[in-house]
């Protein structure tokens, strides 16, 4: 109520437990900056309104809607969560190499860790501290760059895989090699190849399924971009 000079096109409030969040949109034709001014000063002037005993102060902040999804593509069949994943991330990978997508965000999909399980007293033994460990595993567990391979009119990011893919893997870290005697990492500790505990949901019909966000880059024709992703998934 309190923003004048600049015509709001549409007003969106949402609120929650202990949370609460307003959506300002403008016209066209009013400036990003003006209108972003237009709302802190107008929240400013409502701050002596609000509660006295809240936790922060409210934060203004621009929403670049380039950066929201044009497409939903959920991913769900009578398959094992591990399979669905599969077929999610092939399909991930697809549509990031079509030009106009900016980035595919998986929701829902379960994500794979590795558990080392340390034996206290082997480590001790073996005089090993945990930071030995985190970065023997540091080290090991990257990708090294190899370059860009030019393909057609784009550049393509080369990289020599080095990340672990199975618990074998991990068992053959050597975190200390002291006088020509190595200490493996299997010497001194467990790995176990399990699932990360679920952050994001994603449900249809109430049954599970992954969902894909696709963002395409700022500039690009929506429609045409739409058609592409389509033609992919097709």
């Amino acid at each position: 109520k309190g923003i004048t000079g600049a015509k709001i096109s549409k007003l969106t409030s949402t609120s929650v437990q202990d949370f609460s969040s307003i959506l300002v949109e403008f016209d066209g034709d009013v400036e990003v900056d003006i209108a972003l001014q237009k709302v802190k000063d107008a929240v400013d002037k409502a701050k002596q309104d609000l509660p006295t005993d809240l936790t922060q102060e409210p934060i203004v902040q621009e929403v670049n809607l380039s950066d929201q999804p044009i497409m939903y593509v959920n991913v769900s069949g009578d398959y094992d969560v591990m399979r669905l994943k599969k077929y999610a991330d092939d399909l991930q990978d697809q549509l990031e190499e079509l030009p106009q997508i900016n980035r595919v965000d998986v929701v829902g999909a379960p994500e794979r860790e590795f558990q080392i399980n340390v034996d206290a007293y082997r480590m001790q033994a073996s005089n090993v501290t945990y930071d030995d460990i985190a970065r023997a595993v540091a080290n090991e567990n990257i990708d090294i760059s190899g370059g860009q391979l030019d393909v057609g009119n784009m550049q393509r990011n080369l990289q020599l895989k080095g990340q672990f893919k199975t618990a074998y893997d991990i068992q053959g870290v050597v975190v200390r090699n002291s006088s020509g005697d190595a200490i493996y990492l299997k010497d001194i500790a467990s790995i176990k190849d399990t699932i990360k505990e679920t952050e994001s949901y994603a449900r249809l019909n109430g049954k599970k399924v992954i969902t894909l966000n696709i963002i395409k880059r700022a500039g690009e024709n929506l429609i045409e971009t739409s058609a592409d992703v389509r033609r992919v998934i097709d």
